[in-house]
């Protein structure tokens, strides 16, 4: 006798492509927003807060028992859902947070052969790096707080960014960062014997 709480593959897929479109729509709304300037953020947070409908009914479906079933071809689905939905504002300015510009800054100084823990970004020695993006750099009165680490991929990022691309070639590794954490959260699920479903409230 069938599980009647199972959800067949197919029916999983449109499920996963009726939700990547309604986020991508609402995504889209974002965008527009964002770029109209202040006078639209007010409709960038509405679609923003619209977009997490399908994952609550997600989550709903998945904490009340629901069996969606995956195979090949959903996942796949998912993972290109879930690229699409973060690529859509790639090449937007961060609206939300401006730590990006001190990555930015920080690998900056680094591919200079400088040190950003020994200076802050105000420091005089680095009024030779001042660009366009420094404006935008926060707490330009303290020296790097970064981890090693960290500052590795700052540097990496910077050194093969070319200027006035910056932007784009930083939020592209954290994206690519974002997806991988998905590929790592689907092998878990599959190791646990779960469904990949819990993925999508990734």
């Amino acid at each position: 006798m069938p599980d009647d709480k199972s959800v067949r593959p197919a029916v999983t897929l449109g499920l996963v492509l009726a939700s990547a479109a309604w986020l991508l729509a609402c995504l889209i709304g974002v965008r527009r927003a964002w770029q109209a300037g202040d006078a639209m953020m007010g409709s960038g947070v509405a679609f923003q807060l619209i977009a997490g409908a399908p994952m609550l009914a997600w989550a709903a479906a998945l904490w009340g028992g629901r069996q969606f079933e995956f195979g090949r071809r959903e996942v796949v689905a998912l993972v290109i859902a879930a690229g699409a939905c973060r690529l859509v504002l790639i090449d937007l300015a961060p609206a939300q947070s401006d730590d990006l510009y001190r990555y930015i800054w920080e690998g900056r100084v680094q591919a200079a052969g400088r040190n950003p823990y020994r200076l802050p970004p105000e420091a005089a020695e680095f009024s030779d790096l001042r660009d366009a993006d420094w404006a935008s750099v926060n707490h330009k009165e303290y020296s790097a707080i970064y981890p090693p680490l960290a500052q590795a991929v700052f540097l990496a990022c910077a050194a093969v960014s070319p200027e006035g691309g910056r932007v784009i070639v930083f939020k592209l590794f954290f994206t690519l960062c974002d997806l991988a954490v998905l590929a790592l959260l689907l092998a878990w699920l599959a190791r646990l014997g779960r469904s990949p479903g819990w993925a999508v409230l990734w």
